[in-house]
């Protein structure tokens, strides 16, 4: 794991922990506050461990929809199109 990687994941981890703390005492909005926080270093961590660094919510974010959870629908895609495809060629076939 990148250096960098190590720090946003014990970030993210320390946020979670308070999140659970403000939960359990109620105060819902400061544990929302928390688990925003959390995602959000978890997501830098992600990053940085692939290189790639940002210093904004928005390209944090964007950065992730655009290195993986694209990559990720894509191939859900993909699958979704070969599967048809097989199925197809049977149907064609057991004519």
């Amino acid at each position: 794991m990148h250096p960098r990687s190590e720090y946003w994941v014990s970030s993210a981890r320390l946020r979670l922990r308070a999140a659970r703390l403000l939960f359990d005492e109620g105060l819902y909005d400061d544990c929302v506050n928390r688990c925003f926080f959390s995602a959000f270093h978890a997501a830098l961590a992600l990053l940085a461990n692939e290189g790639l660094e940002t210093r904004s919510y928005t390209g944090a974010f964007t950065q992730l929809f655009v290195h993986f959870v694209s990559v990720f629908l894509m191939q859900i895609i993909s699958l979704r199109w070969a599967r048809l495809i097989w199925r197809s060629r049977f149907r064609i076939v057991s004519r």
